[in-house]
Formats: structure tokens, C-alpha cells, sequence
């Protein structure tokens, strides 16, 4: 199941993001830390932190948290991993 594209949701819209921060987002929805992100799209631990940076500012949270209920109410995480482990 790939991340949704958009969605509009108290007025949030995801459009903004790159197809890779998406793919981060998704990660970070279903629980992945910046090492396990990294781990599972080849990256290292600080560009996955870098991307996640990026996503926190383009989504207008500041935390890692507010992020993870936003993704989820746009339909991200709906798959749930073990933290590392690959699917």
C-alpha cells in the first residue's frame, strides 16, 4: 500500500511533501525511529532525521508526535511494523 498522495483533512494538505518524505512520513506513522527509517530506505540516520526535520516544518507541528496523529488522520501507518524489522 503506498502513502496517500493527498489529503485534506482540518485543512491539511500533504501535497507539499516529496514522494521520499511520504515515504518517511509513512514510517514515521507506523512507529520507526530515524535508524530504522534509515535502515529501511538505505539512508543514513541523519538524513532520515533531516527529512523528518522537513516534514515537521512543512506540516506546521513541532514535534514528532503532532506529526504521527496528523499522518495517521490522512491515512498514513495503516500498517504496523516491528521497529527494525523489515515487513
Amino acid at each position: 500500500m503506498s502513502p496517500p498522495e493527498s489529503v485534506d483533512g482540518e485543512g491539511l494538505v500533504l501535497d507539499e511533501l516529496t514522494a521520499r518524505e511520504r515515504q518517511v512520513l509513512e514510517l514515521v506513522a507506523q512507529g520507526l525511529d530515524n535508524d530504522a527509517i534509515g535502515k529501511r530506505l538505505n539512508i543514513s540516520k541523519r538524513t532520515a532525521r533531516n527529512n523528518v526535520s522537513l516534514i515537521l516544518s512543512k506540516l506546521g507541528v513541532k514535534t514528532r508526535a503532532q506529526a504521527i496523529v496528523h499522518a495517521i488522520e490522512a491515512g498514513f501507518g495503516r500498517k504496523r511494523v516491528r521497529q527494525g524489522r523489515d515487513p
